[in-house]
C-alpha cells in the first residue's frame, strides 16, 4: 500500500490540476512537464497509478461535467460541449454516446 500511496502522491498535484482545468486545452507535454517527467513515462505512470489512460481520465471529467450541465442548465448542447472542454461537437456527441449509450439530448430528457 505504501508504494501505491507514494506513486499517487507523486501525481496528486497533476490530478488536482486536471480536475480544476479539465475544460482547458491540456496536453501530455504540459502535464508531464508539471510532473517533471518525460511525456512517455508520465503517460504510462499515470495509467498505472490511476488505472485509466490520461486522456480517458480527462474525457471522463469532461463528460461528468457535461452531464451536470445537462441536468442543471438549459444551455445548448453546443455550449455545454464547449464549457466542458470539447472543441469539436461531433467528438462530444460520439464520446457522450459511447459513455452513456444516449445522445446528450436524450440524456437531458
Amino acid at each position: 500500500m505504501l508504494k501505491f500511496q507514494n506513486d499517487y502522491n507523486r501525481i496528486a498535484g497533476i490530478i488536482s490540476y486536471i480536475d480544476r482545468h479539465f475544460h482547458d486545452d491540456l496536453t501530455l507535454e504540459q502535464l508531464a512537464d508539471m510532473a517533471h517527467m518525460n511525456p512517455n513515462y508520465f503517460s504510462s505512470y499515470f495509467k498505472r497509478v490511476i488505472t485509466l489512460p490520461l486522456f480517458a481520465y480527462i474525457r471522463k471529467k469532461r463528460l461528468d461535467n457535461a452531464c451536470l450541465l445537462l441536468r442543471t442548465t438549459r444551455m445548448s448542447i453546443t455550449d455545454i460541449a464547449t464549457a466542458a472542454g470539447f472543441s469539436n461537437i461531433s467528438y462530444f456527441n460520439k464520446a457522450f454516446k459511447e459513455a452513456f449509450k444516449l445522445s446528450p439530448s436524450q440524456y437531458r430528457e
